[in-house]
């Protein structure tokens, strides 16, 4: 089975400069737990998550006061995969680097996301 059978697409990013509470709005908007970052030319720059913003906030109980914006807190290490990739290839990389989420690139264009979740629904069948 090919990860584009079980990617969800579109995929919503979010600009570095945008906020913590822009990325909360999207992400319960969207009932989604994590996006890519994404310049404004299309540059993929990190990911961010729920858990991100968790962890953040255990250090920094004002991290919404403040108006903290995302590159300050995404991830530079964005796991990415092939649309011809094999489903359980992907799953054996996303153990590996302890990733609850991967984006689907062909070439250099985004097509999909494909997190932890979709892996669940595809074993309940």
């Amino acid at each position: 089975m090919k990860i584009s059978e079980i990617m969800k697409s579109p995929v919503h990013s979010i600009g570095p400069q945008s906020t913590v509470q822009d990325l909360d709005g999207l992400l319960a908007g969207r009932w989604i737990s994590g996006v890519p970052v994404v310049s404004d030319d299309g540059e993929r720059l990190g990911i961010v998550s729920k858990t991100d913003v968790i962890r953040r906030l255990v250090e920094d109980p004002d991290l919404y006061r403040k108006g903290t914006e995302v590159w300050r807190i995404m991830s530079p290490d964005v796991i990415w995969v092939s649309i011809d990739d094999e489903v359980k290839d992907v799953a054996k990389k996303m153990l590996g680097a302890k990733v609850h989420r991967v984006l689907v690139y062909d070439g250099a264009e985004l097509l999909g996301i494909v997190t932890s979740y979709d892996f669940l629904q595809v074993v309940a069948g």
